[in-house]
């Protein structure tokens, strides 16, 4: 079974404050968000959260996040909704996919700490959103700096914000540093998504699209490069 790095997070700790990183750490500049939801609209309900972090260069060493099985129950004291067409939809995704959306926290110790394996109750809304405020603070150059993508400008990060103000709590990124994934991957399209993984799950599609975005970026940065070879061309002909 795949494991992810803030599993212990799940074990019911006070609110993370930030944590001091090593200056040597690296640190993701960029932060691809999926969210799987209970409908499209900016109030869904948000069963899981998927993130992985990035820079120009490459994927950033364990800066990745996942929460799957969030407590339904506390999206919808929160206010947020669900869509029925949505429900009708994942029932018409793999077993893989909705069986990870309600997949329940479990902790393994061994060697030889025993307990191996067990069940927790599942995550509130607001736990959720403190844990990935927390990597955020501590994987990241920081609320004020860092870009996060999500996969349609009216989607990941609409949505996730949404639910931060009907927690009132602080959104933990700048409103300036959001990015639209869907529009960057529209501009190159001969760069295709190669997708590892359970396709919805919010981990799985997470990583695939920070390395697509990686993809892309680099390309769009060949692009201005060109340009600016293609005016100097110019005024030297002129």
């Amino acid at each position: 079974m795949m494991k992810f790095p803030n599993i212990l997070t799940l074990l019911r700790r006070p609110a993370p404050q930030p944590e001091p990183v090593p200056e040597t750490a690296p640190l993701a500049t960029d932060v691809m968000v999926d969210l799987e939801t209970f409908g499209t609209q900016a109030s869904a309900c948000i069963p899981s959260i998927g993130a992985v972090g990035f820079y120009q260069n490459g994927m950033v060493p364990d800066a990745e996040f996942y929460i799957t099985g969030i407590n339904i129950q506390t999206c919808l004291d929160a206010g947020l909704t669900i869509d029925g067409s949505t429900l009708y939809w994942w029932m018409e995704q793999s077993e893989e996919a909705r069986k990870e959306i309600s997949r329940r926290p479990i902790v393994e110790f061994n060697e030889h700490g025993e307990l191996i394996h067990e069940e927790l109750p599942r995550p509130t809304l607001q736990e959720a959103l403190e844990e990935f405020a927390h990597f955020i603070d501590t994987e990241t150059v920081g609320r004020k700096n860092v870009r996060i993508w999500g996969n349609g400008s009216d989607f990941d990060n609409v949505i996730l914000a949404n639910a931060y103000r009907a927690m009132g709590m602080e959104i933990p990124w700048a409103f300036w540093n959001n990015r639209c994934y869907r529009t960057l991957k529209n501009q190159y399209r001969h760069i295709e998504l190669e997708r590892t993984g359970t396709h919805h799950s919010a981990y799985d599609d997470a990583r695939s699209q920070a390395e697509h975005c990686i993809r892309l970026l680099a390309e769009h940065e060949r692009a201005l490069e060109l340009l600016h070879l293609d005016d100097q061309a110019m005024e030297a002909a002129a």
